[in-house]
């Protein structure tokens, strides 16, 4: 069954599709601008051997835009007075309001529906065809390699992958740290954790932009949101970069 979402869990749906990505990930949208922990995350794509496709209309790019972009491991495509957004892997698609631009999160109110190929196998499946339709229809900007060449360039190894992050979460840890001052919190190979033992109140853990705290009872929980909400602002300041759900 299909399931709706608003702005900001329109968001983070968008980021998990990107990393189930396991075969394709296809982002057709008007507008383009990636924030660094979307763009880090399209990267490491490439890892999996993840074919990615970029489908966009609109030429309002700065030249550091254009550069992010055609540093891509992707396929992109231009398709004038294109105004669909759309993003889907091999097992589902969510079509929205949301253009793939780095403030639409924040400052605007977006709607959307996520589609299961499992689920919603016939919807999908059109929402698919579409997206491939356009494709066809659309003016090649750049094409990946063959599969032959794919093969022989250097992947990014796991331990490229902990490096690049463990040495991001030290710039991180002593901003994370003055929010919140009660959680004594370390960093331990690649994440941010407050503790590395389960019985803990909570503790925090981090994986590619995205802080998780984890919380042991409902009254922790309840004791803990009305600091969130009121500090929900502050958080997403002073994190840049990062998403808070």
């Amino acid at each position: 069954m299909a399931e709706f979402y608003t702005t900001r869990g329109l968001s983070f749906q968008l980021e998990e599709l990107i990393k189930r990505g396991t075969k394709f990930v296809i982002l057709v949208t008007p507008y383009l601008k990636f924030s660094e922990t979307l763009y880090d995350r399209l990267q490491l794509l490439k890892e999996d051997n993840v074919e990615l496709t970029i489908i966009y209309g609109k030429t309002e790019l700065t030249r550091k835009q254009k550069t992010l972009l055609l540093d891509l491991h992707c396929n992109i495509y231009y398709k004038e007075n294109l105004h669909a957004k759309c993003y889907i892997n091999q097992d589902e698609a969510i079509i929205g309001s949301m253009n793939l631009y780095e403030f639409s999160e924040v400052n605007n109110i977006e709607m959307g529906i996520k589609l299961s190929r499992k689920n919603d196998k016939k919807a999908y499946l059109e929402c698919l065809g579409e997206v491939e339709t356009l494709t066809k229809q659309s003016k090649v900007i750049k094409q990946i390699t063959s599969q032959e060449e794919k093969k022989q360039e250097k992947p990014i190894t796991k331990e490229g992958k902990k490096r690049y992050y463990r040495d991001l979460h030290k710039q991180w840890l002593p901003k994370l740290q003055a929010l919140v001052p009660d959680i004594k919190l370390s960093l331990i190979e690649d994440r941010i954790v407050s503790s590395d033992h389960y019985d803990a109140r909570y503790w925090i853990t981090n994986e590619y932009g995205l802080i998780t705290l984890h919380l042991n009872t409902q009254k922790d929980a309840e004791e803990l949101y009305p600091f969130v909400k009121e500090n929900q602002v502050k958080l997403d300041k002073a994190l840049k970069g990062y998403r808070c759900y």
